[in-house]
């Protein structure tokens, strides 16, 4: 399993992290499956991937977070990323995480294709 950014999506994600306060913090690879911290919709349906991938980018000691659910942890080109081990089946390839400025949004792709054309970054850092 390996993921990749893009040089695009490295920059998205840094200019992001510019407006808050980025000290120490974990990049998370979530899928909403109910369990997911920062999620609206407590319903987690798995009949249909798309929308429910997400990048989140929380403080190490975020009250919020579960870190035990996110114990799979995966070096990158960028910065380390942390995954619920219980979908490290869906991550058993070859990942790039990259961007397109006709959105603008991250995008989410494995060697198969495109996985999701809109990977929601929710940046969850106090503002600096």
């Amino acid at each position: 399993m390996n993921f990749e950014f893009t040089n695009q999506a490295i920059d998205f994600i840094q200019q992001a992290l510019s407006q808050h306060n980025s000290k120490s913090y974990r990049i998370l690879m979530d899928y909403v499956d109910g369990n997911s911290p920062y999620n609206d919709d407590p319903v987690g349906c798995h009949c249909n991937v798309m929308g429910k991938y997400r990048l989140l980018i929380v403080a190490d000691n975020d009250p919020k977070v579960p870190f035990d659910l996110y114990s799979s942890k995966f070096e990158t080109n960028f910065e380390p990323i942390y995954l619920n081990p219980l979908y490290d089946m869906m991550f058993d390839h070859q990942h790039k995480i990259g961007f397109d400025p006709a959105y603008p949004a991250l995008t989410l792709s494995s060697d198969a294709g495109q996985i999701t054309p809109k990977l929601p970054l929710i940046v969850a850092l106090p503002i600096s």
